[in-house]
């Protein structure tokens, strides 16, 4: 399956005119490091790598890759409504099953697997459970399924001080922004909060015969 992707800009900083599209030389787009999230259920598609690979040499910057947890969180997920998991012990699991896509990506795309993307000069898949039992962040972290690898990932790209590309089966809803975004299921409920301080954030879905995908 041959993949191609469209994109969008779900936030940008006041004065910033919209035109021009997203792409890598969109006016007033900023540079440096970007921070994507990518998917999970995205893993489970023929073709991933290559298309993966292209969006972000797309972007034309180091990217630090988010990876959901897909079709491993669901199962962890499951586990928790058959045996009823103390909500911390289920929210760890879930944190703990993001290594194993996380790993999928880094060895489908060559890039490294880190839980230090500030010290590498290249792009990087985030190994985002020690990424986040660093300096505390697990434990600031909220306990549910309220939260999940949509949240993470606007908490890296706030301590990066880089902008955010959400990358999903679907585009976001309308044009309602963050907050309807949140509400219609399309992020994650705590969302809107973890990405208060990322100014700049994209979008990007499979288009031609990718995007006959059901949506999840």
């Amino acid at each position: 399956m041959t993949w191609a992707w469209r994109q969008g800009i779900l936030r940008r900083p006041t004065g910033i005119v919209a035109g021009g599209g997203a792409g890598p030389c969109h006016p007033g787009r900023p540079s440096g490091r970007v921070v994507v999230k990518l998917g999970g259920s995205l893993l489970t598609v023929a073709g991933w790598p290559a298309a993966v690979t292209s969006l972000v040499v797309s972007l034309g910057r180091p990217a630090v890759i988010v990876v959901g947890g897909g079709a491993v969180v669901d199962g962890v997920r499951s586990l928790d409504e058959a045996a009823r998991l103390q909500p911390v012990v289920a929210h760890r699991l879930a944190i703990d099953a993001l290594r194993i896509t996380a790993t999928s990506v880094a060895v489908s795309t060559g890039l490294a697997l880190s839980a230090y993307p500030e010290r590498e000069k290249d792009g990087t898949v985030l190994d985002t459970p020690a990424w986040l039992d660093e300096a505390g962040r697990f434990a600031a972290l909220p306990v549910g399924w309220h939260v999940t690898s949509d949240s993470i990932a606007a908490m890296v790209a706030t301590s990066l001080c880089c902008p955010l590309v959400l990358v999903k089966r679907v585009p976001p809803p309308g044009d309602g922004g963050i907050q309807a975004a949140a509400t219609a299921g399309w992020v994650d409920p705590f969302f809107p909060e973890a990405a208060a301080g990322v100014a700049w954030i994209e979008w990007a879905v499979p288009a031609g015969p990718a995007a006959e995908l059901p949506p999840r």
